[in-house]
C-alpha cells in the first residue's frame, strides 16, 4: 500500500453559537425626532465563523415583529475565543468597534467598511512572541478574553493567565484630524468614524500578587475605568478542598490610568469559594460573582449573598468509619456508612461565604455554565446549562444591592451560551447546543420597561449612569409554568403561530419583574454532533411511487445532536430530493411553462391563483395542457392534465416556445417563439406580432434572419432580446389588452442624485453590453440611472460610474456587435420568507444574477444603507459547484414554493432561483442572501416551472434530460434555509449513538436522559470496602435525588420518524457504543461453518461506573430486530427488538466494529474478537493495548484503533487462525478521539483526529527507510481544524467527477466527520496528479498573496498543532516531520473562486497554471464531495 494526497474541506459550517454581542457596528447610534433609534446590529461568532445581522423591525398582524437579516459572514483562520464591543463615545458620528481574540494571544479590532459591506481590521495586536510575557509557555489552557469599558474609554485583554493588555480608546477629534482629506469620513456631510484603539500597555498581574485569572470585567459608575479581576489566590486542585483551599478565590478592583501607567488597588475580597467562575457587572455599581451553588454580590464596602442549592451549606461532621473485625464484613460497614452520609456536605468542604446566606426556597440549582443578560437595572436573566430560564432580582437601597431573589419563568429551551440585547425590547438567546432565538421581552402593564436603550455617553462628565428608580410594592410571586421546547418554538415561528410565556412575577423590593416573552425569529442549528451514520433507504421507482415521493437510492446522513430535552436525531442531505407526486414519460421535451389566467372583469377567486395552462416546448412544436382542477390520479397521485387541441386553439403549437408569461394581472397570456409572439385571453388569440415588425431591417449574425432570443416579463412590460443584439421594450395597454411599443418621454431624472435614482417599487431594465458595461434604465422614461464598467471582471463590489448620464437613449440605437461574455442577467427582488414579513422592509435587497459564457454563475446583492449611491456586493456561495462545464444552465424564478405537508398552514414557503442544467441547483432566498442546494433528481434538468393546482399545492415541474416530466413538491418536514437540507426530530433525550439497521430499514438510537431513580443491583458481600462505599454512595445519592441518568435503546422508523420500540438498560448503566453488525454464524467453539450464513444484529456497549473507587465494568448487549407481524387482525403493527445475548466485560466498552463477520469489542486496554454462534458470543482472539482504547475503524480484514495517549495502531486479522496481528503503529503521543479511512483505488490512508481537533493521515509503507520495515506508520500530513471531531464515517463513495485521471472501476472513498460545533468536515482523496500539483501551487499562492479576514494567517492556524503540548490534548511527533503539502486545505482553495477575474488570473500565473485549469479542478472536487 502506498500513499496518496487528500483534500480537507468543511462541507457544512459551524452552527453552534459560542459568542454574541450587540453593537452599533455598521452605523452609529442616531435618534429620530421621536427619540427612538434604530436597533443595534447583532454580532455572532460560531467558532471560526463570524456573522453580522441587522435587526429589521415592523408589524405583523398588528403586533411588533422583528427579523434578522444577514449582512455578511466571514470564515476566519482561527477560533474566536472571545467577542466584545467597545462603545462609541460620541453618538451620531462614531460607530462601535468589535474586538476578537484568538489563541494564544492575538486580538483584532474590527471596523465596518461601508463601501464594500465588509469588515476591516483597524488594528492588530500580537503578544505571542514576547517570551517574558508568556513565561516560556507556547500554549495555555484558556484562551485570551477581551472586555470593554461600558463607557467606551478603553478595552483590556486578559491572557496567559496573569497578563492584562490595556488599550485606550482614541479621541474621535484627534482621529479625524489625522485622516487625509480624501478619506470618505473626512469629506462626508454625515461623518462616521469607527471607534479606534491605541497602542497596548501590558500589565503583569504577578507583580500585584494576582495569578491565574479566571474572569474579569469593567465596573460601572466610576470616573476612571475600574477593572475587577476574579483570580486564584494560590495554586489549588480539587484534592486539597479539605485542606484550607476550599475558599481559594479572590477579587481585586484596579483603577486603570493608562496615560500615567498607574493601577492602584481600590478594594479586594478574599476567601471566595473555589468554584467561583463568572463575574457579572451591576449597572448601579459592583458585581455579581456566580458560583456553582452560590450567588454573591460585592462592591466597595457592601456585600450580600444567596444560596441556590442545599449543597452550598455545610452538613454534619460524619462519624469516623471503624471496621469491626468480628461483627461484620468491612464491605458491609462501608456500605452502611455510605448510605448514611451519601448526600452530606462535609463541613471542611463547604464554602465559608455560604455561612449566613439566605436560601432560595423551592430551587436546587447548578449554576455551572450559566449565561446572563440584564433585562432591566435590577432584573438579570439567567440561562442555566439545563435550559431553564430564571430571573435574579436585585433589591437596592440607593445604589447598593441589599438582597437577592431568584424568580422562575417556567421556560425551558436550548441552553444559551451567550445572551445579548439587540434592541430595547429584544433578547437574543444564542445556543451552542441547539437553535437560537430572538425574543420580544415586553414589560407587563404597570411594570418598568425591560431595559434602557444603549446611548453612549458624550464624555466622562456628561455620561448618564444607569440609575434604579423605586417601584411600588407588588404581591408575592405566582409562577405559571410553561413549556418552551424546541418543537413548540419551531412550530410557532415557521407556521406563523404565536407562543407566549408570561412570568407572573411580582416586584422584589424596588423593581417590578413582570415580563412577557414572545419568539420573534429563530436561527436553526444542528448542535454538537456526537455520532454519525449513513442510511441507505430502499428506493422506489418514481413512476410507481404512488405519492411516496422517495427517489431511488438517496442516502441520508443521520446525526446524533443536541442534549437533554433538546436532544434530536438530525437527518441531513447535501442535496434536495423532491417529493415526486407523479411521473410522465416524455421524449424530446426542451422546456415547460405554467401560466395563470384571470379572466378580465371577473372578481378574484382563490382558483385563479392556480395555474391554468401548461406549455411544453418540444424540438419543433409546443404542447398545450390544461392544468387546473381534477381529482387525484389513482396511479400517479397527481392532478389530471388534459391536452388541448383543435382549430380554435389560439396557442401556437407548430413552433417551439421560447418563453411564456402573463401581463395585466394574469388577464393576458403571452407566448413567445423565435418568429414572434402571441397575446391570448385564455385560449383565444387577441394579437400576433412577427419579429419583422419589432426590428425592421435588422439582421442576425452572418446575415441570418433576425429571431427572438429571449424574453423577460415584468407586468405590464415585456422585454425581448433579438438575435441581432437589439432589445425591444413593449408595454401592455390595460384598455385594449394589446401589447405595443413604449412611448418615448422627456428627461425626468436629470441632475438627480444617484442614491435616489431608483426609488422603491420602480420597474427597471438591466442591460449588459459586449464591452462589459452594465446599465440600469428606469421605466417608463427609459432614463439611465446607473451604470458600471467591466462587470465581467466580477469584482467583489460593483461600483457605479462617478457621473451617470441620464440622457434618454433607445436601446435599438446601440446594437451589440459581438458575443457578450454575459449570457444571462437577472435583477430580482424577493419577498421575505422568514415567517410573516414586517410591514417595513418586507422585501429583501435586490439580487443581481450574472451567467457568463464560461457557464459560471455569480450573484450580487444591492446595498445603499449608509453609503452614497447603489452598489452591489458579491455573495459568498459555493461558486465551484455553480461552475458547470456543460451548456444548458438557465435561471428560473420561483415564489411561494411549499412542502407537501398534510396541514398547509404548517408548510414553510420559499422563494429564489432554480438553476437548471447538467447540475441543477436551488438558490433559496434567506435573510437577504442566498443558500445553495444541489438537486438530486436523476440527472440533468432541462426545464423547470413553478406549478400550483388542486393536486399539487405550490409545487413545481421538472423536466429531466432522460425524457421524464415530474410534478413535485419540496420535501416535507425539511428546512431549506440551512446550509444542508435539514430535518430535526426531537427525542427528548440526549442521543449518544446512532446506527442504521439495513435489513429492517430502521434507525437505532442509544439515548440517555434524566429519569426516575431505580434500585441498583445488590452488590455481593465480601468485596473491597472502598468499592462498596462508592457503590452504596452512588445508589443512595440517586435515591435521595429521586432522579438519575438512565439509558435506553430505541428503534425509529424513517419517514414518520417515530419510535416503534425501546429497551431500558440497567439502573446506572451508561451508553457508550453502538454498531449495526452483520455477524457470520459460527460453530459453538467459534469455528467457521461451510454455510457462512450471516445474521443482522445490533450490538450495544455500555459501562457500569459508580465512582472513582469502584471498578468500572461494561456489558456487550446483542439485539435482534424482529419484523412487524403480517397478521392483519392485529391492526397497526411495527417492528420490534429483543435482547438476544448479554456479556459482562472487565472495562467500559468504548468501541464496537465488525471485521470479516466477527465482532470486535474494545474495552479498557483490551480488544477482543468474538464469533457469533447464533445464541452467544464466543471469544476467539484478543489484543492487549497499552492504554485505554478510545475508537475503532475497520476495512476488509484490517483494524485500526486509537487510544488515549499512544496514537493510532494498525492490526490485521488472520481468518484461519483467528488472530489479531499487530502490523504497524504511530509512535507519537496523541490522544485519538476518532479514526477512519480514505481509499483511492489500491491506496489506503488511515485518518485520526485528536483531542484538539487536528486531523492526521498515515499510510502503511514497508519500503520507506525510516518506517522500520513497516513497523511504523508513514505520516502523510496533518492539519489543524480547531474543532473536536468525535465521529468519523468512512467508506463514502465519491460522486462521479469528470473522469479525468481516473481509470474505469477505480474506487474513491472519503471520510466524513462531525464536530462539537455543529460542522461537518470531509477528507477526500485526490487522484489526478495534474490537479493535485496545480492546487498545491495555488494553495501556496493564496497563503502569501491574498488578504485574509482579520489579518489571520491560514498556514499558522493549520499548523497550530505544533504548539500544543500533549498535556493540553495535543501530541509530540516522532521521526520524520509531517508533510503538510500532502493534505490540501479545501477551505482556502475554495476562496479562489470568489475572487475577481483579474485577481484569479494573477494568482494562477503565480501558481504556474491557468484560471480555467484551477477552476475546473475545484469544480471536479466540489461535485465529488456530493456523496450524501
Amino acid at each position: 500500500m502506498t500513499s496518496q494526497p487528500a483534500i480537507y474541506k468543511q462541507v457544512h459550517p459551524c452552527t453552534g453559537i459560542t459568542q454574541c454581542v450587540e453593537a452599533f457596528f455598521t452605523c452609529p447610534i442616531r435618534k429620530s425626532a421621536s427619540g427612538e433609534s434604530a436597533p443595534p446590529d447583532l454580532i455572532v461568532a460560531r467558532s471560526n465563523l463570524l456573522q453580522i445581522y441587522s435587526v429589521r423591525l415592523g408589524l405583523a398582524a398588528g403586533a411588533p415583529a422583528a427579523k434578522l437579516d444577514l449582512l455578511g459572514e466571514w470564515t476566519l483562520w482561527g477560533i474566536v475565543e472571545s467577542l466584545s464591543a467597545l462603545r462609541g463615545r460620541f453618538a451620531g458620528i462614531q460607530s462601535d468597534a468589535i474586538l476578537l481574540t484568538f489563541r494564544e494571544a492575538k486580538m483584532v479590532v474590527l471596523a465596518w467598511d461601508d463601501d464594500t459591506q465588509s469588515i476591516k481590521p483597524s488594528s492588530l495586536h500580537y503578544f505571542e512572541d514576547d517570551l517574558e510575557l508568556s513565561g516560556g509557555h507556547c500554549a495555555f489552557s484558556h484562551g485570551p478574553r477581551a472586555i470593554s469599558d461600558p463607557q467606551g474609554r478603553c478595552a483590556a485583554v486578559v491572557m496567559m493567565g496573569r497578563q492584562v493588555a490595556l488599550l485606550p480608546a482614541m479621541d474621535p477629534e484627534v482621529l479625524e484630524a489625522r485622516l487625509p482629506r480624501s478619506h470618505p469620513a473626512a469629506t462626508a456631510q454625515t461623518r462616521t468614524l469607527p471607534t479606534t484603539l491605541g497602542n497596548a500597555c501590558v500589565l503583569d498581574l504577578a507583580k500585584l500578587g494576582v495569578r491565574r485569572v479566571r474572569d474579569a470585567a469593567f465596573l460601572h459608575r466610576y470616573n476612571e475605568p475600574v477593572l475587577l479581576l476574579l483570580h486564584e489566590a494560590g495554586a489549588d486542585w480539587v484534592g486539597r478542598a479539605r485542606r484550607g483551599r476550599k475558599d481559594g478565590m479572590a477579587l481585586v478592583a484596579l483603577s486603570v490610568n493608562i496615560a500615567a501607567k498607574r493601577y492602584p488597588r481600590l478594594w479586594a475580597v478574599d476567601k471566595l469559594p473555589a468554584d467561583a467562575m463568572q463575574l457579572v457587572p451591576v449597572r448601579s455599581g459592583g458585581a455579581l460573582v456566580l458560583c456553582q451553588h452560590l450567588i454573591l454580590f460585592y462592591t466597595q464596602g457592601a456585600s450580600c449573598s444567596l444560596a441556590v442549592s442545599a449543597k452550598a451549606y455545610a452538613g454534619i461532621n460524619p462519624v469516623m468509619l471503624d471496621f469491626a473485625e468480628h461483627a461484620e464484613a468491612p464491605s458491609t460497614s462501608a456500605r452502611r456508612h455510605a448510605e448514611k452520609y451519601a448526600t452530606n456536605m462535609h463541613p471542611e468542604a463547604a464554602p465559608a461565604a455560604a455561612t449566613g446566606a439566605p436560601r432560595a426556597e423551592g430551587f436546587d440549582l447548578d449554576l455551572a455554565g450559566t449565561a446572563s443578560v440584564w433585562l432591566s437595572n435590577a432584573a438579570l436573566l439567567l440561562s442555566l446549562a439545563s435550559g431553564d430560564l430564571l430571573m435574579l432580582m436585585l433589591q437596592q437601597e440607593g445604589s447598593v444591592v441589599r438582597r437577592l431573589k431568584v424568580v422562575g419563568t417556567g421556560i425551558n429551551t436550548s441552553p444559551a451560551t451567550a445572551l445579548c440585547r439587540p434592541g430595547a425590547q429584544l433578547l437574543f438567546l444564542g445556543s451552542f447546543s441547539g437553535d437560537s432565538f430572538l425574543v420580544h421581552t415586553n414589560a407587563e402593564e404597570g411594570a418598568k420597561p425591560a431595559a434602557p436603550q444603549i446611548v453612549p455617553a458624550q464624555d466622562t462628565e456628561q455620561r448618564d449612569p444607569v440609575e434604579s428608580e423605586p417601584a411600588p410594592e407588588a404581591k408575592r410571586q405566582r409562577m405559571a409554568a410553561s413549556s418552551l421546547d424546541a418543537e413548540d418554538l419551531e412550530v410557532s415561528l415557521i407556521y406563523h403561530t404565536s407562543f407566549t410565556s408570561d412570568t407572573l412575577a411580582a416586584s422584589v423590593g424596588s423593581q417590578a419583574s413582570k415580563f412577557k416573552f414572545k419568539v420573534a425569529d429563530m436561527l436553526p442549528s444542528i448542535g454538537p454532533v456526537r455520532d454519525l451514520a449513513v442510511a441507505s433507504l430502499a428506493g422506489s421507482n418514481p413512476a410507481n411511487s404512488k405519492g411516496t415521493g422517495e427517489a431511488r437510492h438517496h442516502p441520508l446522513l443521520l446525526a446524533a445532536v443536541g442534549s437533554g430535552k433538546q436532544g434530536s436525531l438530525a437527518v441531513l442531505r447535501c442535496s434536495v430530493v423532491p417529493h415526486v407526486i407523479t411521473h410522465v414519460p416524455l421524449q424530446g421535451v426542451q422546456g415547460v411553462w405554467a401560466v395563470r389566467y384571470w379572466p378580465q372583469g371577473l372578481d378574484w377567486e382563490p382558483a385563479f391563483e392556480q395555474h391554468a395552462y401548461l406549455l411544453i416546448a418540444e424540438e419543433h412544436s409546443t404542447r398545450i395542457l390544461q392544468a387546473g382542477g381534477g381529482d387525484d390520479d389513482e396511479e400517479g397521485g397527481g392532478g389530471q392534465l388534459g391536452q388541448l387541441e383543435g382549430p380554435d386553439l389560439g396557442f401556437d403549437t407548430r413552433r417551439k416556445t421560447l418563453a411564456a408569461g402573463t401581463l395585466l394581472n394574469d388577464s393576458r397570456i403571452v407566448q413567445v417563439c423565435a418568429e414572434g409572439f402571441k397575446v391570448l385571453a385564455g385560449t383565444t388569440c387577441l394579437q400576433e406580432v412577427a419579429v419583422e415588425a419589432l426590428a425592421p431591417g435588422s439582421a442576425g449574425p452572418s446575415g441570418a434572419p433576425t429571431s427572438l432570443a429571449s424574453a423577460s416579463f415584468c407586468d405590464p412590460y415585456l422585454l425581448l432580446r433579438l438575435s441581432s443584439g437589439h432589445a425591444v421594450l413593449l408595454c401592455a395597454n390595460p384598455d385594449t389588452g394589446e401589447v405595443g411599443f413604449v412611448e418615448e418621454a422627456p428627461l425626468a431624472l436629470h441632475g438627480a442624485e444617484t442614491q435616489d435614482a431608483v426609488p422603491r417599487g420602480a420597474t427597471s431594465v438591466l442591460v449588459c453590453r459586449a464591452n462589459g458595461v452594465m446599465e440600469v434604465f428606469e421605466l417608463p422614461l427609459m432614463a439611465r440611472v446607473w451604470a458600471a464598467d467591466d462587470v465581467t471582471d466580477l469584482p467583489q463590489t460593483l461600483v457605479p460610474r462617478d457621473e451617470v448620464s441620464s440622457a434618454v437613449s433607445g436601446l435599438l440605437s446601440r446594437p451589440v456587435t459581438a458575443a457578450s461574455p454575459v449570457v444571462e442577467v437577472r435583477l430580482e427582488c424577493f419577498a421575505s420568507s422568514e415567517g410573516p414579513a414586517p410591514s417595513t422592509g418586507c422585501c429583501n435587497p435586490p439580487l443581481l444574477f450574472l451567467r457568463l459564457s464560461d457557464h459560471s454563475l455569480v450573484v450580487y446583492r444591492a446595498f445603499h444603507r449608509h453609503s452614497p449611491g447603489i452598489k452591489f456586493a458579491k455573495l459568498p456561495l459555493n461558486l465551484p459547484l455553480l461552475r458547470s462545464r456543460a451548456p444548458g444552465m438557465v435561471l428560473h424564478r420561483f415564489d411561494g414554493l411549499a412542502s407537501g405537508e398534510a396541514d398547509p398552514t404548517r408548510s414553510k414557503t420559499y422563494c429564489g432561483m432554480f438553476v437548471s442544467g447538467l447540475q441543477p441547483v436551488w438558490l433559496i432566498v434567506s435573510r437577504g442572501g442566498l443558500i445553495m442546494h444541489p438537486m438530486d433528481c436523476d440527472g440533468a434538468v432541462v426545464g423547470f416551472s413553478p406549478f400550483h393546482n388542486p393536486n399539487c399545492s405550490h409545487g413545481f415541474i421538472a423536466l429531466s434530460a432522460t425524457g421524464a416530466l415530474r410534478i413535485c413538491q419540496l420535501p416535507t418536514k425539511t428546512r431549506l434555509d440551512t446550509a444542508w437540507p435539514l430535518q430535526k426530530h426531537n427525542q427528548g433525550a440526549t442521543v449518544q449513538q446512532v446506527a442504521f439497521h439495513q435489513p429492517s430499514q430502521l434507525c437505532v438510537l442509544l439515548v440517555s436522559q434524566e429519569g426516575p431513580s431505580r434500585p441498583h443491583l445488590p452488590e455481593e458481600d465480601g468485596g473491597n470496602p472502598q468499592a462498596s462505599y462508592a457503590y452504596a454512595a452512588a445508589s443512595a445519592a440517586a435515591k435521595h435525588r429521586g432522579t438519575e441518568r438512565s439509558a435506553e435503546v430505541r428503534l425509529v422508523q424513517p419517514g414518520t420518524w417515530q419510535t416503534v420500540w425501546r429497551q431500558l438498560l440497567e439502573a446506572g448503566e451508561l451508553p457508550l457504543s453502538l454498531h449495526s453488525a452483520a455477524l457470520r454464524v459460527c460453530g459453538e467453539q467459534g469455528q467457521l461453518l461451510p454455510s457462512a450464513e450471516t445474521e443482522p444484529l445490533v450490538a450495544v456497549g455500555t459501562a457500569l461506573g459508580y465512582g472513582e473507587d469502584h471498578p468500572c465494568i461494561g456489558r456487550v448487549l446483542v439485539f435482534r430486530v424482529k419484523p412487524a407481524p403480517q397478521d392483519a387482525a392485529q391492526g397497526l403493527a411495527f417492528p420490534s427488538g429483543e435482547l438476544a445475548y448479554s456479556r459482562l466485560v472487565q472495562g467500559p466498552v468504548n468501541g464496537l466494529a465488525v471485521v470479516e463477520g466477527t465482532l470486535v469489542v474494545a474495552y479498557g486496554t483490551r480488544i477482543d474478537l468474538y464469533a457469533w454462534t447464533g445464541a452467544r458470543l464466543q471469544r476467539v482472539a484478543f489484543h492487549e493495548g497499552i492504554v485505554e482504547v478510545t475508537c475503532l475503524a475497520t476495512i476488509k480484514s484490517f483494524l485500526m484503533y486509537g487510544d488515549a495517549l499512544k496514537g493510532l495502531s494498525f492490526l490485521a486479522t488472520q481468518q484461519g487462525s483467528r488472530q489479531l496481528v499487530p502490523v504497524s503503529k504511530d509512535y507519537s503521543k496523541v490522544d485519538v478521539s476518532a479514526a477512519g479511512t480514505v481509499v483511492a483505488g489500491g491506496k489506503l490512508g488511515m485518518v485520526c483526529s485528536d483531542a484538539v481537533g487536528t486531523l492526521r493521515m498515515f499510510a502503511y509503507a514497508t519500503a520507506h527507510p525510516q518506517m522500520w520495515r513497516g513497523k511504523r506508520l508513514l505520516p502523510l500530513g496533518t492539519l489543524h481544524t480547531g474543532h473536536f471531531i468525535g465521529s468519523l464515517v468512512s467508506g463514502l463513495r465519491l460522486a462521479s467527477r469528470s473522469g479525468k485521471g481516473l481509470s474505469k472501476g477505480t474506487v474513491m472513498q472519503a471520510a466524513l466527520g462531525g464536530t462539537s460545533g455543529g460542522a461537518l468536515v470531509a477528507l477526500a482523496p485526490v487522484e489526478d496528479d495534474a490537479s493535485r500539483t496545480a492546487l498545491q501551487a495555488l494553495q501556496q499562492a493564496l497563503v502569501k498573496g491574498q488578504v485574509h479576514s482579520c489579518g489571520l494567517n491560514p498556514k499558522a492556524f493549520r499548523r497550530r498543532h505544533q504548539k500544543v503540548p500533549s498535556d493540553l490534548g495535543g501530541g509530540s511527533l516522532v521521526g520524520i516531520p509531517w508533510k503538510e503539502q500532502n493534505m490540501l486545505d479545501g477551505d482556502l482553495l475554495w476562496s479562489y473562486a470568489s475572487l475577481s477575474c483579474s485577481r484569479q488570473l494573477a494568482l494562477a500565473a503565480s501558481a504556474g497554471s491557468t484560471r480555467e485549469t484551477l477552476l475546473g479542478a475545484l469544480h471536479d472536487l466540489a461535485c465529488a464531495l456530493l456523496f450524501i
